[in-house]
């Protein structure tokens, strides 16, 4: 069963590995389409993943504005990977990676082309705190070299990357 893009992008995704649908959801309706909200996605273990055949949003230089938006409810483990945008899962470049760690932070960094890590926010075991096993509605704003993160819809935190050179790889 694919998972379907809203948007006009139409890029819908592909569950892979041991992914659940559960009855637990945020809302009793989906926002954009007014459809019933039935089933949420439980991803368990390493090779759990939807894989999207596509350049990753973030990835592209235009258009400057872009927005990236999603419940999330965790059980703070460890590092964990929410959005990967490299379908290599065991390659660390050339890709955004979007977490949560065992604390219950937030954050965000990407790794150019070159390989150099340019954290945006949050690191390793810090970020913006979410609240564990609670339905967090997140949304990341790209404005030109501007980052913006907002935690059910307050403003959270805020970056610059000084020196852009964005990922280049699809998926």
């Amino acid at each position: 069963v694919l998972v379907l893009d809203s948007t006009s992008a139409v890029n819908h995704g592909l569950p892979q590995g041991p992914v659940f649908y559960r009855t637990d959801v945020p809302l009793p309706v989906v926002p954009l389409t007014g459809a019933p909200n039935t089933r949420s996605m439980e991803f368990v273990g390493l090779y759990s993943k939807v894989f999207i055949p596509s350049m990753f949003p973030f990835h592209l230089g235009g258009p400057p504005n872009v927005t990236l938006e999603f419940w999330l409810k965790f059980t703070p483990i460890s590092h964990q990977s929410v959005f990967w945008t490299r379908y290599e899962p065991w390659v660390d470049g050339n890709r955004f990676n979007i977490f949560v760690n065992y604390n219950s932070t937030f954050g965000f960094d990407y790794r150019r082309p070159t390989d150099h890590l340019v954290i945006l926010v949050g690191a390793l075991n810090s970020g913006v705190f979410i609240p564990p096993n609670t339905w967090t509605h997140l949304a990341m704003v790209r404005s030109n070299n501007e980052y913006r993160l907002y935690q059910d819809c307050a403003l959270v935190a805020a970056a610059v990357d000084p020196a852009p050179d964005l990922p280049t790889t699809t998926g």
